[in-house]
C-alpha cells in the first residue's frame, strides 16, 4: 500500500471524523467532541491524511457502535516529536482478558450466539496496519462497563 505523506490541517479532519461519527450514532444521546491541545485552531501535520482519516473513522465507528449514552472525543495533542491523538468513549467498555485479542484480524469479543453487535472484526486489525504504515502505534485503555480510550502517536508528523 502506497503511503503518500504531505503537509495538511488535521484541525478540519477532526472535524469531518466528528460530523461523520454523529450521523453514525442514530440519535443516540452521545455528545461528539472535538478537542485540540491548547487553543489552536489549526494545526499542520505531514502525513497521509486519507490513511489517517481511515484510521479515525475506524476508531470512532466503533466508539458510536459501542456507546450508547455519554460522550466520544476525539483528542488531538501536540508531542515534541509528532502528535497524539486519542479517540474516547463512554460506552461498554472492554474486558481486560480481551484486550489481547482487539487487534487480532476476525476476532469478535463476543460469542456468536449472543452476539449484539455488527461486524467482520477486521476494523481494528486494519487500523493497526494502517497505523503502522504511518510509522506510528496504537494502544488501548479500558474499563470495562465505563469506556474505552484508544491512542495513536505518529511520530515524525512535523506538527506547526
Amino acid at each position: 500500500m502506497e503511503v503518500i505523506v504531505e503537509p495538511f490541517d488535521l484541525v478540519p479532519l477532526l472535524h469531518e471524523v466528528a460530523e461523520t461519527t454523529e450521523v453514525l450514532l442514530g440519535g443516540k444521546p452521545v455528545a461528539v467532541e472535538v478537542e485540540v491541545d491548547g487553543s489552536d485552531e489549526t494545526l499542520t501535520v505531514t502525513t497521509d491524511a486519507v490513511k489517517l482519516r481511515q484510521v479515525l473513522v475506524n476508531l470512532t465507528s466503533n466508539a458510536a457502535k459501542f456507546t450508547e449514552e455519554g460522550r466520544i472525543v476525539l483528542a488531538l495533542r501536540r508531542l515534541a516529536t509528532g502528535i497524539e491523538l486519542e479517540v474516547r468513549d463512554t460506552g461498554i467498555g472492554i474486558r481486560e482478558q480481551d484486550l489481547s485479542r482487539l487487534f487480532t484480524a476476525f476476532s469478535q469479543l463476543e460469542d456468536a450466539k449472543t452476539r449484539r453487535y455488527e461486524g467482520t472484526g477486521l476494523g481494528l486489525a486494519i487500523t493497526r496496519q494502517l497505523v503502522g504504515l504511518l510509522g506510528g502505534r496504537i494502544s488501548v485503555d479500558s474499563t470495562y462497563g465505563r469506556g474505552a480510550t484508544f491512542t495513536v502517536v505518529l511520530p515524525g508528523t512535523s506538527p506547526q
